[in-house]
């Protein structure tokens, strides 16, 4: 800063550091001066990914006794929902109408383990604990 402020009362040019941007603010400039629609900025962002904790209610008087933690995508056309630890998906063509989805099949799934219990292997038996210690049944 010192430099700068002598070359300046000098009445000299101050040097300055060039300005680097990275490919995805690039991307995003492009897009933003360019792109007509949200279906062009996607064809160039092929891989839209959030990580987010699902909350509250599900169908069937159940609800999320905590955070679960989700990967919502967008891959082929359409937004994947995806549960993190044992990859349980959900699809749909916005993220709501995709989240609303994977809310309907976390209950489904875990009343479908819950049947066949005792037949389940291993690992199947820790995917069904999980969801026992994140999903209760809500008292009417």
């Amino acid at each position: 800063m010192v430099v700068a402020q002598k070359r300046i009362q000098q009445n000299k040019d101050v040097l300055r550091r060039p300005i680097t941007i990275h490919k995805q603010q690039a991307w995003f400039m492009y897009w933003w001066h360019y792109a007509p629609d949200i279906e062009s900025y996607l064809w160039h962002y092929s891989k839209l990914a959030w990580q987010v904790k699902l909350t509250g209610p599900l169908p069937g008087n159940k609800r999320l006794v905590q955070g679960l933690p989700v990967d919502i995508v967008w891959d082929s056309g359409e937004w994947l929902v995806s549960e993190t630890f044992y990859r349980i998906h959900a699809t749909g063509p916005t993220i709501s109408k995709a989240v609303a989805s994977f809310r309907r099949i976390l209950p489904q799934y875990l009343d479908g383990l819950t049947k066949r219990e005792k037949d389940l292997g291993p690992q199947t038996q820790e995917q069904l604990a999980y969801l026992r210690e994140m999903i209760e049944d809500i008292q009417a």
